[in-house]
């Protein structure tokens, strides 16, 4: 069974504090449901969003998916230093592996001084079945458990708004 394919857009990222960006997710065939989430600096994966369709909407992040063209989006309005990590999108579907990227991107820098990596694609495998261990003030689920229950395929997004420092 070949794997569905996902495209990531855009390739690169720079953020300003005090803007709005939006990370999109195209996938080849259409999800039964995306979820987004957020790897902080520290490492502690947090669910930002469970949406078989439609806008969602937690504070100052916007999820929206739209099976029949095969599109998930995450907005980020005014971004702040705690965005900072890495963003992914997880598609639930049938086929057993997909490509996913990376992109590293720095804040902070007019569109002709960017610096940026696009890290190669990898293989994914599994979409991730979530046991949720508590809710912080933001009301983002951070996770206790994660177990591979579904195949499907996942889109790693790394966005700093402070200096990032973690080497690919």
């Amino acid at each position: 069974v070949r794997g569905a394919d996902v495209e990531q857009s855009p390739p690169a990222l720079s953020l300003q504090e005090g803007a709005s960006y939006t990370l999109r997710c195209n996938f080849s065939t259409s999800p039964q449901s995306v979820n987004w989430y957020l790897q902080n600096p520290g490492g502690h994966l947090i669910h930002l969003f469970y949406i078989p369709s439609g806008t969602k909407q937690d504070g100052r992040l916007k999820a929206t998916t739209v099976p029949a063209e095969r599109r998930s989006s995450l907005h980020i309005s005014s971004p702040r230093p705690t965005d900072s990590g890495t963003y992914f999108c997880a598609a639930q579907h049938g086929a057993p592996q997909a490509p996913a990227t990376s992109t590293r991107t720095l804040p902070g820098l007019s569109p002709s001084s960017s610096l940026s990596h696009t890290v190669r694609p990898h293989r994914a495998f599994a979409v991730l079945h979530v046991t949720h261990l508590h809710q912080d003030s933001f009301n983002h689920r951070y996770l206790l458990a994660l177990q591979i229950t579904d195949f499907g395929l996942y889109l790693p997004f790394l966005t700093c708004i402070s200096f990032c420092t973690r080497n690919f």
